[in-house]
């Protein structure tokens, strides 16, 4: 007769509480399982972050030289399909542009120039 052994353990108030095991291969399925969702959420949360970091020299073009509020810029996100607050842009602008500003100032540079040659062109005409 092959008796199986009930593993059990004890809780706060002495109660006992069936354990229940789990196989090795289990556990590794898991792991993935847990990997994988661990993945999907920081592919969702760094997105637009990731979206907000590349686009900060432009956003700081357009704050800048047209003078756009973040309510703006996050309006214009959302059309492209970004979905940001105000607030949320804001946050991410005041942590990322410091880290990012020769970029933002060359950025305005440039945009300088064209607008210069823009109306270089025009006068021509």
């Amino acid at each position: 007769m092959n008796e199986r052994k009930e593993t059990v353990d004890r809780d706060s108030n002495g109660r006992r509480n069936k354990l229940n095991r789990i196989s090795n291969s289990q556990q590794v399925a898991l792991g993935r399982i847990l990997v994988d969702a661990e993945k999907s959420v920081e592919a969702e949360a760094r997105t637009q972050r990731r979206v907000v970091w590349e686009l900060i020299p432009q956003i700081y073009v357009l704050r800048k030289l047209k003078g756009y509020t973040f309510k703006q810029i996050s309006e214009i996100l959302s059309q492209g399909g970004c979905s940001l607050t105000a607030g949320s842009l804001g946050k991410y602008y005041s942590l990322m542009y410091p880290r990012r500003i020769d970029d933002c100032n060359a950025a305005l540079e440039a945009a300088y120039q064209r607008a210069k040659e823009r109306n270089n062109g025009n006068a021509k005409s």
